[in-house]
């Protein structure tokens, strides 16, 4: 939900980042950042010792476990833990009281209890510690610079003049732009000898969506799978949610998704194939002709999006709106069935997808041309994570078959 409206926020951002003085950016951009990494880094040292798990008793543990199937009974167990967070009593602050002593006694208290729980914490195994260094905290460092600096340009841009800046800079590109660059006289795309036959489009449709992309999602899939097993010590856990999956037939479920997946990328390699011998450029999605069966409208051009000035980068930014609005859906549930078995690597994965989503919608709203490496980021990252969708399928169906 974060994500999704700060690419919309993003719509007119560009207008006021560009009419924003070099000194202005200059002054709030180390400024902002700095909270959000702070932050980051908090989130990421928190989580890290949420994520490690107990080496002793003293703190409350719930394992995984069942006595329905032998091969879940013999599975490691999966602990889960609440740390006791230290809890210091702070005396009354009395009038005439010495506060300054009273500082005093209340941080080497702090400092007491601060040693307890470290003490308390030295017993923790160094395989977490391993992976949570190697995915939590670089992913929260990563996010916090990146959304501090667009916090810095959002802030560095409310100036006195902006309305007055806004209103000369799209004046300017109203009239640098031509309208009619590149369209004939329907308002389509010309046909030249470049013009693709449906045929052609699809085939090429087909081997990215179906071909490069999915081998690419393996490829990184079942290197993560490695790496966490190996690197991470996470083999043990794996196997304990994979047989989970094969013992209540929930492979099934992984594979429902698979082919749902399957079934929109045949969709849209259709409707793709079909857009080029049509001729329609994006972000038009449609083409509406007014219906006249004679008259001075029967030869009418085509009705079609604006794609100049302020409108055409409205156009586009909403574009980008309603374009990963379609996607969500399985985006979404790839997601779930890939994060119940890697958690957090999924999670770092979603940021990857959200920020090449809205590096997309802003890149868009410049150009047709300006959305392709954000697009890229979100493809491949979505793609990644349909991998593990596939990989914990054959996992779950296949489990007692597969040792590795």
């Amino acid at each position: 939900i974060f994500f999704r409206e700060a690419l919309v926020t993003t719509i007119m951002s560009d207008q006021m980042r560009d009419s924003a003085s070099v000194e202005t950016q200059r002054a709030h951009f180390w400024r902002a950042p700095l909270d959000f990494v702070v932050l980051a880094i908090s989130v990421a040292v928190v989580t890290g010792l949420v994520l490690r798990p107990s080496a002793h008793g003293s703190l409350s543990s719930l394992h995984l476990s069942s006595s329905a199937a032998s091969s879940v009974q013999t599975a490691p167990s999966a602990p889960i833990w609440a740390a006791t967070v230290p809890r210091v009593v702070r005396p009354a602050r009395t009038p005439g009281h010495d506060w300054q002593h009273h500082k005093a006694q209340h941080a080497a208290g702090f400092a007491t209890a601060a040693q307890t729980f470290a003490a308390d914490r030295g017993a923790y195994g160094e395989t977490s510690k391993r992976w949570a260094a190697l995915i939590v905290f670089p992913c929260a460092v990563v996010a916090g610079y990146l959304f501090g600096r667009h916090g810095a340009s959002q802030t560095a841009t409310a100036t006195p003049d902006l309305p007055l800046i806004m209103a000369a800079t799209t004046a300017a590109q109203d009239e640098e732009e031509d309208e009619f660059k590149d369209r004939d006289e329907m308002g389509l795309m010309p046909k030249t000898e470049n013009t693709k036959t449906e045929a052609e489009a699809t085939k090429l449709y087909l081997k990215l969506l179906l071909g490069r992309l999915p081998v690419i999602g393996q490829v990184f899939a079942w290197a993560t799978y490695f790496l966490m097993t190996l690197v991470a010590d996470q083999k043990a856990l794996y196997d304990a949610k994979f047989a989970i999956l094969h013992q209540y037939q929930l492979g099934y479920v992984y594979l429902a998704v698979v082919f749902l997946t399957i079934a929109r990328k045949l969709l849209i390699i259709n409707a793709n194939g079909a857009r080029a011998p049509a001729r329609v450029d994006r972000p038009d999605q449609h083409i509406y002709k007014i219906m006249a069966s004679d008259g001075s409208l029967k030869d009418a051009p085509n009705v079609l999006m604006a794609t100049t000035g302020a409108a055409g980068r409205f156009n586009r930014a909403q574009r980008a709106v309603f374009n990963m609005d379609e996607t969500l859906p399985l985006v979404l549930a790839n997601t779930f069935l890939a994060g119940a078995i890697f958690g957090p690597v999924v999670a770092g994965l979603a940021f990857l997808v959200a920020y090449g989503r809205v590096k997309f919608g802003k890149g868009y709203k410049v150009s047709n041309a300006g959305r392709g490496k954000g697009l890229l980021i979100a493809f491949l990252t979505e793609a990644w994570i349909e991998g593990l969708v596939v990989l914990c399928t054959v996992k779950a169906l296949f489990h007692p078959w597969i040792s590795f």
